[in-house]
């Protein structure tokens, strides 16, 4: 009897074993390896500057313009009044407002600090009966923004390098806008022609200075204003 109570012990035993080996092994396959397991979900970094929104009021279309004068290409952003597509108005022509630096217009995503607001102003001047509708016409600044709208060297403007070797072209930016932007505007959009009919502004002065003298002498524009309409000094964007 002994042989086959050991044999009965044996036998338990082996089954015994077993169903340890199984259970260990179902354990390993159910808890990975600290290799084996994912590290923690780092959370998505916010941006340093966060994006901005855009906040064009109106109809607000961008073209381009390949400048000859300046061998660049740049945007030009073009506010059309209210209903300057509708039926009643196909014949009607407006008068046009020419902006330097484009960008700071009319849309927060684009400007180069905030918006100016020229949307927001012009549709509250034009409905309370201030003025009448018009067309603007936002010229974009580009990289050589100095370079293209200082007249003269300016020994104060580091952005422009050495006084002795200042590259400055804004003497030509009254052929730019009046020879190249204006005939294409005037081209694609019904706009009234003539100085009456015509105007300039812009943030800050440099691109008007060397312009108004040349713009009156071609009678080709009656209405010049520095921070005009909703342009704020407080932007220091000059």
């Amino acid at each position: 009897m002994l042989p086959g109570r050991l044999l009965l012990r044996a036998l338990v035993l082996s089954v015994f074993l077993a169903e340890c080996l199984v259970g260990q092994a179902a354990q390993d396959k159910a808890a990975p390896s600290q290799q084996d397991q994912a590290a923690p979900a780092v959370p998505a970094a916010e941006p340093l500057i966060p994006p901005k929104e855009h906040s064009v009021l109106g109809e607000l279309q961008i073209i381009t313009i390949n400048s000859k004068v300046f061998k660049n290409i740049r945007n030009l952003r073009v506010w059309l009044p209210a209903n300057y597509f509708a039926p009643v108005n196909r014949n009607k022509h407006y008068p046009v407002l020419y902006m330097q630096d484009g960008q700071n217009l009319f849309d927060e995503a684009t400007a180069v600090n905030h918006e100016w607001k020229f949307d927001e102003t012009v549709e509250f001047l034009t409905g309370s009966m201030r003025i009448g509708p018009m067309i603007i016409v936002g010229i974009d600044s580009t990289p050589r923004r100095a370079n293209e709208y200082l007249p003269y060297p300016d020994a104060n403007n580091k952005e422009l390098g050495k006084f002795e070797t200042q590259d400055v072209h804004g003497k030509q930016y009254g052929d730019f806008v009046i020879n190249e932007v204006m005939p294409l505007i005037e081209k694609k959009y019904r706009v009234l022609t003539g100085a009456h009919n015509t105007g300039s502004a812009a943030g800050c002065m440099e691109p008007m200075r060397p312009c108004t003298r040349y713009w009156h002498t071609r009678e080709c524009l009656a209405k010049c204003c520095w921070k005009a309409l909703c342009c704020s000094s407080a932007t220091n964007n000059c």
